[in-house]
């Protein structure tokens, strides 16, 4: 993910170079620097979540993000609320959280029961790693990708305002609140519908397949649907400025088209992960990626231009 990121840390002078103004461009680029870190620390994570699932510890690890939850709810009024850093604001909320998480599930790995330690940089590190890029790489590049779906909104409709980047970012973070409940149904359903097939147990397999698309998008849509009838009440108490609120509103409608997508493309990683597809299907991950994704940010991009 580090050298995907580092052209980023630099997108000031790009947006500078195409004709933005300096004063959008510097805001933008301020707020990816900020953010960048707490991607950084939702990857180590996400490891070590993923080795307290591969030793069955599923339970282990739920309570994080219920902590995390209510901090998350906590620095959004902090610092977007009251403090009205906007931006700033908006990039130290997606750089604590991530820490916090990490954090936490790393004490967990240490203090908790079932499996043993070992520390994540040893000379295994270097081992296998023929193995890793044919299995592992598609698997993190599905994971770049859930990770900077909607953040790439902020990045995109960067290019035009730094109004319109406020406005996604508390869009973001609002609905983050709700959202992280479907990824963690979708993080831990992955490695059960595994432990399944592991066992020759593709009829419980299945089951769980099913159980994870219905509730995935059941819950998923419930969000997206409370997130439009409150839109009023959500949207004023993130933002104050008339002018972001009012455009947020506007906003809106595209928006929820985003979140639904990525709902369903987040249950649908929960299975491949558990089937084990992974590198058979990096095409399709990059396919959907340039040709819906990208396609659809730009058009969001113009319509708002």
């Amino acid at each position: 993910m580090i050298p995907l990121m580092v052209p980023l840390f630099f997108i000031g002078g790009f947006l500078t170079y195409i004709g933005q103004p300096e004063d959008l461009s510097y805001m933008t680029q301020l707020f990816v620097r900020i953010s960048m870190g707490g991607f950084i620390a939702q990857l180590h994570y996400d490891i070590y979540r993923k080795y307290l699932n591969s030793i069955r510890m599923f339970s282990a690890q739920m309570h994080i993000p219920i902590i995390t939850l209510f901090f998350h709810w906590l620095f959004c009024y902090i610092f977007i609320g009251k403090l009205r850093l906007e931006l700033v604001g908006a990039g130290i909320v997606t750089l604590l959280q991530p820490i916090m998480n990490m954090t936490l599930i790393y004490f967990v790995v240490i203090y908790g029961k079932g499996g043993k330690y070992i520390h994540s940089i040893s000379m295994s590190s270097f081992v296998g790693w023929k193995e890793m890029i044919k299995k592992g790489i598609p698997s993190y590049f599905l994971q770049f990708v859930t990770t900077i779906s909607l953040e790439m909104l902020i990045l995109i409709t960067g290019f035009i305002s730094v109004q319109l980047v406020v406005a996604n970012s508390a869009f973001i973070n609002i609905f983050f609140l709700l959202y992280i409940t479907i990824v963690g149904v979708q993080q831990s359903s992955g490695p059960m519908i595994g432990n399944k097939i592991g066992e020759q147990d593709y009829r419980g397999a299945l089951k769980l397949i099913h159980a994870n698309m219905i509730f995935g998008l059941a819950f998923g849509f419930s969000v997206v649907g409370l997130l439009y009838s409150f839109r009023h009440q959500v949207i004023n108490f993130y933002v104050k400025d008339e002018e972001i609120a009012e455009l947020m509103l506007v906003i809106l409608p595209y928006f929820c088209v985003v979140l639904c997508m990525s709902i369903y493309k987040d249950i649908l990683i929960g299975v491949i992960i558990g089937l084990g597809l992974q590198s058979e299907t990096l095409k399709y991950t990059v396919f959907s990626f340039v040709c819906v994704y990208m396609p659809l940010l730009l058009t969001f991009t113009f319509v708002f231009e």
